[in-house]
């Protein structure tokens, strides 16, 4: 299974624990922005492999959960980092 994962692009270390995918973590801590997309273009493919008796339906539901939670995570910091400028 291919294509872009929000999930693991966004929020890359906790999105790698939970599916395992061991690479996302260092990938997103040491090489940034760069760690980032390898980890949003191939980390469909890699939690898919490491799956566990997923179908492709609850999978995808899976991954489309993890990327609200990624985007609510960087809207939160956003807001937090903004609110900090005013303070």
């Amino acid at each position: 299974m291919k294509g872009w994962n929000w999930g693991a692009f966004l929020i890359g270390p906790i999105w790698g624990i939970r599916f395992r995918v061991w690479q996302a973590i260092p990938l997103f801590l040491f090489l940034g922005i760069i760690g980032a997309f390898v980890n949003g273009m191939y980390g469909t493919e890699w939690a898919w492999n490491k799956r566990k008796n997923d179908d492709t339906i609850s999978f995808n539901e899976s991954q489309k959960n993890w990327m609200m939670i990624g985007i609510g995570f960087n809207v939160a910091i956003t807001v937090l980092i903004i609110a900090s400028l005013f303070l």
